[in-house]
């Protein structure tokens, strides 16, 4: 089954809200967003991890993964480490048959998360 979650950004622009989801996200992520210039590339880059953490989080059905991961254990599951293939697609490094995809624009970012490869493309029209 594949799932899509799909986020609006503008909770962002509140700095205390961003200050306090960029804490709940995992170091990396944390790392990649501080070294956008833009603001916006930055909400973009947490809003997608999170994304992705409330997938896992409803795929595990534990409620106990949070923040997609650099292998660190959080209740009693150990939170998968995102690696990169040869072509640079994102997998789930010990999530065998789980697989996601991110994508961001403007104001949105969306996920999509399944037990086969898939793709997801969010766009801004442009009038």
């Amino acid at each position: 089954m594949i799932h899509v979650y799909v986020g609006d950004l503008a909770v962002y622009q509140d700095p205390d809200k961003f200050a306090q989801t960029l804490c709940e996200v995992d170091p990396e992520r944390k790392k990649r967003a501080m070294k956008y210039q833009q603001e916006l590339r930055r909400h973009q880059c947490v809003g997608a991890g999170v994304l992705l953490s409330r997938a896992l989080e409803n795929i595990s059905g534990s409620g106990k993964t949070t923040g997609e991961t650099t292998g660190e254990t959080t209740g009693d599951q150990e939170r998968p480490e995102i690696r990169h293939d040869k072509n640079g697609k994102p997998y789930l490094k010990n999530r065998e048959g789980v697989f996601f995809n991110l994508s961001h624009s403007q104001g949105f970012a969306a996920c999509a998360i399944g037990d086969r490869e898939v793709g997801v493309d969010i766009q801004s029209i442009r009038p």
